[in-house]
């Protein structure tokens, strides 16, 4: 192994734009592949908690089993998980974007290779289960620690490795969402938050090559999420996007604040930490003897909504149980992502909100289900802080062209009305409760050593607000 990396060294030497190609390439085969290798374990996990079956979607799996299996799956499923992520690799926790941002912030983008293998278990058992999370986290932790770990190991520059991490970014959600513009635009914008071309081309090349990896082994030509035909005759049909980017801001919000409140809430709870994920479970099991639509991912629930197949108070009540089924999967330090969270909250906020708008002014309000599909954008956007990434990625999910226009108004007053409110989003806010404010390291306005270092959750905001000020005051200068 030594002589083989001594060999690469030779040949990678201070690499220019070709060889970063070269590792891009490399990055985008192995991400890729592990988008799909993520998607077989989740199957895999899916078989082993409610046993094979010929049933034709997971909610028929759910419906035929008894009441007491339904509860005590995800409740194994933590209880798996708990020791794996305590004893083993603590940075699986949660939905990992966090992990990685601070690698970025304070690390100069060193992963431990370890994690993603880890990392891509502990997840697929977790969604396998029924854990409310979805694929968006773990992808970009294992694609993060790939690239990571191949400029460690070829002792590259900080500059270098935070492109590569990025490249493997890209391809995770690339291969996982078939969405190779997102991907790329999804690793700058929350990682980078600048362009440069010596960075941007090799991340554009790892995420078309994991994209089209993955579609060629899962046979995919399709768009991912079935859609209705969106119409917007004239401006005054895109008014009502605007009041839904301002709906999506306040449900982003609450979702948000929810997830951390309980992940408070439970750090507080005397019980050991590797046993919480399993009441977490023990706890989503019961919720879903009610609602199992808010299991695992949830896409074809989605996919109601969207066709509006759903009733008004089956989408809201849906809405609701969402956040709370995310809460204890992901609060009590459960591991997955919180883009299918967010897609399923924002879907059912905007069937929501498109029914009763059609309701009252049939004439201005669209079809319901093209709010449900912006509304799924808008929320990512407003939790997310990242508009661009949310417009993308929808588009490619969908393929509709039609569908742009007014995403991209929602998108952009979901963020908006979000970080006017909230500085922090649903990544940095973790990160801040450990004392480190990663929006102002991205933004140039704190230097990595500057941070707040070592401080309870519950003693930083104040600290954090001098912190944030400094910061301020300096790059106003």
């Amino acid at each position: 192994m030594r002589n083989t990396l001594k060999v690469l060294r030779k040949i990678i030497g201070n690499p220019g734009l070709p060889e970063m190609l070269l590792l891009a390439l490399l990055i985008g085969i192995v991400g890729g592949f592990a988008a799909v290798a993520f998607h077989y374990l989740i199957g895999f996990a899916k078989s082993t908690f409610y046993a094979p079956t010929t049933a034709e979607t997971f909610m028929d799996v759910v419906y035929s089993l008894p009441w007491h299996r339904r509860i005590l799956a995800p409740a194994m499923g933590g209880l798996i998980i708990g020791p794996l992520i305590h004893y083993a690799v603590q940075e699986a926790r949660g939905h990992g974007v966090p992990e990685v941002m601070e690698s970025v912030v304070l690390n100069e983008g060193r992963i431990r290779l370890r994690v993603a293998p880890l990392k891509a278990v502990v997840s697929a058992i977790c969604i396998g289960s029924g854990g409310a999370a979805g694929r968006e986290g773990p992808v970009v932790q294992i694609g993060a620690s790939f690239g990571s770990s191949v400029g460690q190991l070829l002792e590259l520059g900080p500059e270098q490795i935070k492109t590569l991490l990025c490249a493997g970014v890209a391809a995770g959600i690339g291969g996982t969402f078939n969405a190779p513009l997102a991907g790329m635009v999804f690793g700058v914008e929350v990682f980078i938050r600048k362009i440069q071309m010596k960075m941007l081309v090799p991340i554009m090349f790892a995420s078309v090559t994991g994209a089209q990896l993955a579609n060629t082994i899962l046979r995919r030509d399709s768009a991912i999420l079935d859609t209705p035909h969106h119409v917007v005759t004239n401006w005054r049909g895109l008014v009502p996007y605007v009041g839904l980017g301002l709906v999506a801001a306040a449900t982003a919000l609450i979702y948000q604040n929810a997830l951390y409140s309980a992940e408070h809430l439970f750090e507080k709870v005397p019980i050991p930490v590797q046993v919480k994920p399993a009441i977490g479970g023990l706890l989503l099991g019961v919720l879903a003897l009610w609602t199992p639509q808010i299991m695992a991912t949830g896409y074809p629930v989605m996919v109601d909504a969207l066709n509006s197949r759903l009733s008004l108070q089956t989408v809201s009540v849906f809405m609701f149980a969402k956040i709370l089924a995310t809460c204890l999967t992901l609060g009590t330090g459960g591991s997955g992502g919180i883009f299918a969270p967010s897609l399923f909250i924002g879907s059912m906020m905007g069937s929501t909100y498109g029914k009763i708008l059609y309701s009252a002014m049939p004439a201005l309000a669209s079809n319901p289900g093209s709010y449900a599909t912006v509304g799924m954008g808008a929320v990512f956007a407003g939790v997310s802080h990242a508009p661009v990434s949310s417009v993308l990625l929808l588009f490619e999910m969908t393929r509709d062209p039609l569908i742009v226009l007014p995403l991209t108004l929602a998108c952009a007053v979901s963020s908006a009305a979000t970080r006017s409110y909230q500085r922090r989003n649903i990544y940095t806010a973790k990160l801040l409760n450990r004392g480190v404010d990663a929006e102002a390291i991205l933004e140039g306005m704190l230097e990595p050593d500057e941070v707040v270092a070592g401080i309870p959750a519950g003693e930083a905001n104040a600290d954090l607000v001098a912190v944030s000020e400094k910061g301020e005051t300096r790059h106003s200068k």
